[in-house]
Order: C-alpha cells, then sequence, then structure tokens
C-alpha cells in the first residue's frame, strides 16, 4: 500500500534566533545555501525537535496578505515492526512592515507542531509516505493504517454515498478501486469506526469488525 506525501522542496527563509516567536527581523540571504539541518536549528532555536531533513511551503494553509507557512519535516523514526513517525513543524514568517525591506526581510511569528505516520512494513522510513494524523495518537493511528492495509487485502463489501454530484456511486468498480488503491491523506477515528480520508471531500470508513461493510463516502468539500 502507498501512503501519499507532499511534494518537497527546499526554500529560503528568514527564521528568529530565539526559544520563543519574536519580532526579530532577519535577511533571507543570511540562509541561502543552508542546508535543511541548518535551517531547522535556526528556526527551531530553544525547542527540543530531531534533525530536519526537508522543508515544504505549507500550500493547503490559508494566509493573509504578508503571511508565509513553510513546513520542517524532522528525521523519522521507527513505530512498531511496521510503522513510523515524525514531527512536522509548522512555521509562520510575516513579511517587513517596511516596503523597501520586503523581499529581504521576514520576521518569526509561530511554531507548531504535528505528529504523522506511515505504514512502511518494507521499506526504510525516510522512504516512507506520510500520513496526517487527527485526534488520535501516533500508536492509534498505526492500528488504523494496519487495519486498512488488512482490509484492502481481503474481499470485502463496499458501500457508497454519494452527495457531491459525480458519479462514483454509480459506477461500483470505480468507487472500489477508489476505495482500495486511493492513498490516505488522514486519519481519524469516531466511535467503533476508522475513518480516513482519500482527498477533499472523500472518505472511506471503516468498522472494526471487517466483516462489516465498509462505507465510502462523497461529499462536496468546504472551502476552508
Amino acid at each position: 500500500m502507498i501512503l501519499r506525501t507532499l511534494t518537497t522542496g527546499i526554500i529560503l527563509l528568514a527564521l528568529a534566533r530565539g526559544a520563543a516567536a519574536q519580532d526579530v527581523d532577519l535577511s533571507w540571504r543570511d540562509l541561502d545555501g543552508l542546508t535543511p539541518a541548518q535551517i531547522g536549528d535556526r528556526a527551531l532555536a530553544g525547542l527540543d525537535h530531531e534533525e530536519i531533513v526537508a522543508i515544504e511551503v505549507n500550500r493547503a494553509a490559508l494566509t493573509a496578505q504578508g503571511e508565509h507557512r513553510v513546513l520542517l519535516h524532522e528525521l523519522p523514526k521507527r513505530l512498531g515492526e511496521v510503522g513510523c513517525v515524525r514531527t512536522v513543524w509548522d512555521v509562520t514568517l510575516l513579511d517587513a512592515p517596511d516596503v523597501s525591506e520586503r523581499h529581504r526581510q521576514m520576521a518569526l511569528a509561530g511554531r507548531r507542531s504535528a505528529k504523522r505516520v506511515a505504514y512502511s512494513p518494507d521499506r526504510p522510513c525516510l522512504f516512507a509516505d506520510f500520513v496526517r494524523v487527527s485526534g488520535i495518537s501516533p500508536e492509534q493511528a498505526m492500528a488504523g493504517l494496519a487495519h486498512l492495509a488488512e482490509w484492502r487485502s481481503q474481499e470485502r463489501a463496499l458501500e457508497c454515498g454519494d452527495t457531491s454530484g459525480s458519479d462514483i456511486c454509480t459506477r461500483p468498480q470505480a468507487a472500489i478501486s477508489m476505495a482500495r488503491q486511493t492513498a490516505p491523506l488522514v486519519i481519524g477515528r469516531e466511535g467503533a469506526e476508522w475513518w480516513y480520508a482519500l482527498r477533499p471531500g472523500t472518505r472511506l470508513r471503516l468498522a472494526d469488525d471487517l466483516t462489516a461493510p465498509a462505507r465510502l463516502e462523497l461529499r462536496i468539500p468546504v472551502p476552508f
């Protein structure tokens, strides 16, 4: 099973030095040519963190004018026999208020972290594809991903509900293919069910009892 992750790319940042996100301006040129690990040390100064191995723009975040969000990915670790876990830091940067300095200066405005997990029984964690976790622990998320892998390895009943206006549910093979092959982006749990966001507006739900029918839900995604 393949779990999707976002494309990573190195970017140039301007970050505050210190334990708190304060109004400290640095030239982005100070960071030109640094490795992700070196940038991570500056961005996360004063915080406990593993080595940063990749940086990407957080394109999913809604930002105000002059605000920038970037994701710093820590070196992943093994979680049990078949799983991996890593911390991803969401760093907020603000343009300098002086227009003449705007393309040279930024200020660090915030830092927060979240866990991501991957089901990776047959390849190193560094090469695994990670999934966002919603409201559950990394250990629970790994149990949920293993549950999904088990369901996908068997022939099980699938129900389909569609309020999005698509025709997926009228085409059984298309619905089955989506449920069995689409990589989850987010995993969570409600009651006695696991849910997997396969794409915006689309969730697969699995009961703890794998003999119960799974359900594919398609809805019009909210704009924000």
